[in-house]
């Protein structure tokens, strides 16, 4: 008795392996792609939760004439408890803020990695420098900054952004030669068109709320 003949329906292994190197290269594409975009999503964020910072500031500035104490005051070093007193003491008696936004992108580089707070610099902590470099033209006295509000950004490593409370053209000028193990200079500000994933601390600086 003779059967029916039956074709065989299968893959070749150089089909698979085309397949496969097709998926690869698909997949080459969109990780990246993916990535990037999750980075420009947190700096969005970072830069949506800084706004938020700066209104309870200016909020906390027209009830007590002046700014929260600031970064010279926090790094307490009592316990696991160190964080930003600045910024939490704007949570409590007065709610100016509800709670403090956590920095999407913690500092690696600042206070043992345990503050996830966005770093806030203020009047006293530039007074605190200046009083050190009397006579030194890279810090001078007149600013338009009171405040600097930055997050290290992607690179998650301190670029020294919170120092454009000396001013702006002060800040180009001079930093570039300040600090190179900070990578301080041009790069020192975070700009998605170097790359989304690139130096720089992402900043915020009043009063004016100049973002950087």
């Amino acid at each position: 008795m003779k059967y029916p003949f039956r074709s065989r329906v299968g893959f070749t292994l150089i089909e698979l392996l085309i397949v496969v190197a097709i998926i690869a290269i698909l997949a080459a594409i969109a990780v990246p792609n993916f990535l990037e975009a999750q980075t420009r999503s947190k700096v969005s964020r970072a830069r949506a939760d800084m706004r938020t910072v700066v209104t309870a500031l200016e909020s906390y500035f027209v009830d007590n004439n002046r700014y929260p104490l600031d970064r010279n005051f926090w790094q307490s070093k009592v316990g696991v408890n160190d964080g930003d007193v600045a910024l939490t003491r704007m949570t409590t008696p007065i709610a100016y803020l509800t709670s403090v936004p956590a920095n999407v992108f913690p500092n690696k580089t600042d206070n043992l990695n345990r503050v996830s707070q966005y770093r806030y610099f203020g009047q006293q902590w530039r007074d605190l420098i200046l009083a050190s470099r009397v006579g030194d033209p890279l810090y001078p006295a007149a600013t338009p900054f009171l405040w600097t509000l930055s997050s290290s950004g992607p690179n998650q490593k301190s670029n020294l952004g919170e120092y454009l409370i000396f001013g702006e053209a002060t800040f180009a000028a001079k930093f570039p030669t300040f600090l190179p193990a900070f990578q301080a200079g041009p790069t020192a500000i975070y700009d998605p068109t170097n790359g989304t994933i690139s130096e720089g601390d992402v900043v915020v600086a009043g009063p004016g709320n100049r973002t950087f």
